[in-house]
């Protein structure tokens, strides 16, 4: 935080706050993202690997021990940490992730920001179906990345795995971004175009939230392993908190979109 503030007054101070607000955003978030990313992998890794050094009422008090232990009994065995150093390699492929992950991120955002800005450069037909394309590539983007980022929760356990917290943080987070991203092309819309378009989006999220909530009534009423339609009870609670996390980044999303307005 204090790095980003200091880039922020040094792009004030300078002749740097004339040049474009995709750089500025760049270049003051840029740095204090990638040095956070760097400290919280750096000290995961270090945690994982002290972990088993731990004495055994300290593992049991924090949610990784407890999990583990869990994960353990169905295994039939104890997990074991995959790595006993934290060596430059292992420190880079694991940062490597959401680094990317961040750099995508970036680069989607400022992509449609651009595209909607080069829209409104164009004739009125033009500027219509370039609208409705980012429209519908934002609508995509933001269907098929909360598909991925649930499948990587999914396959994620022992160590690398992540626990309910942390799944909640990755859903209101990504929710919170991707929405925005969809309203602010619904914001730079006019006439029909703004308001058929301003339908869908709400449409979109009630429809997903009928049928996360149908599976779960379905996996909650029944609990016969034969039945292949019904999931599995760890599939419970990644139901419930990818519909309330998306809830929670709707609401907030419809209060940063139309602050945002009034300010710039």
């Amino acid at each position: 935080n204090v790095l980003g503030w200091a880039i922020g007054a040094l792009v004030v101070a300078t002749p740097l706050r004339e040049w474009g607000t995709v750089f500025k955003i760049l270049l003051v978030a840029g740095p204090p993202i990638a040095l956070g990313i760097a400290v919280k992998t750096y000290s995961k890794l270090r945690y994982l690997a002290n972990f088993t050094k731990l004495e055994d009422n300290k593992k049991a008090k924090g949610s990784l021990g407890r999990r583990l232990t869990k994960e353990g009994s169905a295994l039939g065995a104890p997990c074991e940490c995959p790595f006993k150093l934290v060596s430059c390699r292992l420190f880079s492929l694991h940062f490597l992730a959401p680094f990317t992950c961040f750099i995508w991120t970036a680069v989607y955002v400022c992509g449609l920001r651009l595209g909607y800005m080069y829209a409104d450069t164009l004739g009125d037909d033009a500027c219509i179906g370039l609208q409705v394309a980012l429209f519908s590539l934002s609508m995509f983007a933001m269907a098929a990345g909360m598909e991925l980022l649930t499948r990587w929760i999914q396959k994620s356990a022992g160590y690398f795995g992540y626990n309910h917290q942390m799944f909640i943080a990755f859903v209101i987070i990504y929710g919170m971004v991707s929405d925005v991203q969809v309203r602010l092309g619904i914001v730079k819309m006019t006439g029909l175009t703004r308001q058929v378009c301003a339908t869908i989006q709400p449409l979109y999220f009630s429809a997903s939230r009928f049928l996360m909530s149908r599976q779960w009534k379905r996996s909650a009423t029944s609990r016969d392993a034969a039945d292949k339609d019904i999931l599995p009870d760890n599939q419970e609670p990644r139901l419930v908190i990818t519909c309330m996390g998306l809830i929670i980044s709707q609401n907030a999303s419809a209060v940063i979109v139309p602050a945002l307005t009034c300010m710039f």
